[in-house]
């Protein structure tokens, strides 16, 4: 009768993440649980004294050195120990703040209240932005959102009134008003309206109407044809970050 044998363990990449600093570094290896991965992350500069670890495939904490790692390729990811308070220190908040800024730029205006940046404001309430924004939930209302600008609207032509209805009487007297018309963008078509109208100004009660509704079309057109944004591939250190922030939001 032949003997069962256990199943030979395979190589496989653990890509180790570090929430604090944003640190990425890779390892190739067979181990199977926890307590044989620690040497190795050990080995590559991190403090698991002072670190949690996380794993992404199954989402689970790695606290007992027993505890089976995946079979294929995973992420390790390792965020700070809190404090007995419950959060971190002011130095750690910075650390955390600045990675993650690092990877979200826009989100700067959510570490800024009334004007002052983190080093200006007191611990307890960095540590609430942190818990906020970075790792965890916290108490009070999210910060409110940047206000959107609106798109400009297209600058008015001013022209003497005198030389506009002149110019108006030429293109009708040559029967050329239509062909200039072609070929123009919607934004330059708007802008000619625009100037057209100008003649018109003050003789008629209905004048300020249409100015009001060729400014909307004048905005609307300018939406419509703004450039669309550049589609940038997410690095895998971006990917790694924001793979961790949502991780991380459910602690």
């Amino acid at each position: 009768m032949s003997e069962v044998q256990a199943p030979v363990a395979t190589d496989r990449v653990v890509t180790i993440y570090a929430t604090r600093g944003g640190q990425m570094e890779k390892i190739t290896t067979n181990v199977t649980t926890w307590g044989e991965l620690q040497p190795l992350v050990r080995a590559k500069g991190f403090d698991l004294g002072s670190l949690l670890a996380a794993e992404n495939i199954n989402k689970t904490d790695l606290v007992n050195d027993l505890a089976v790692l995946p079979g294929g390729d995973f992420r390790l990811f390792l965020r700070p120990k809190q404090t007995k308070s419950g959060a971190l220190d002011r130095k750690e908040c910075f650390a955390a703040i600045k990675a993650h800024l690092a990877v979200y730029p826009s989100d700067k205006h959510k570490f800024i209240i009334d004007g002052k940046n983190m080093t200006q404001l007191s611990t307890p309430v960095v540590q609430e932005l942190v818990a906020k924004h970075i790792g965890g939930v916290a108490s009070e209302a999210p910060a409110p959102a940047p206000v959107k600008e609106k798109a400009p609207k297209a600058e008015k032509v001013e022209a003497p009134k005198k030389e506009v209805v002149e110019s108006v009487q030429e293109s009708k007297a040559e029967g050329t008003a239509v062909s200039e018309a072609r070929g123009l963008t919607d934004t330059e078509r708007v802008d000619q309206a625009i100037t057209l109208l100008l003649g018109l100004e003050g003789e008629y009660d209905s004048y300020a109407k249409v100015e009001k509704h060729l400014d909307r079309l004048s905005d609307e057109v300018t939406i419509a044809n703004a450039p669309a944004p550049e589609v940038r591939e997410e690095t895998e250190e971006e990917a790694l970050a924001r793979e961790a922030k949502e991780m991380m939001s459910g602690y």
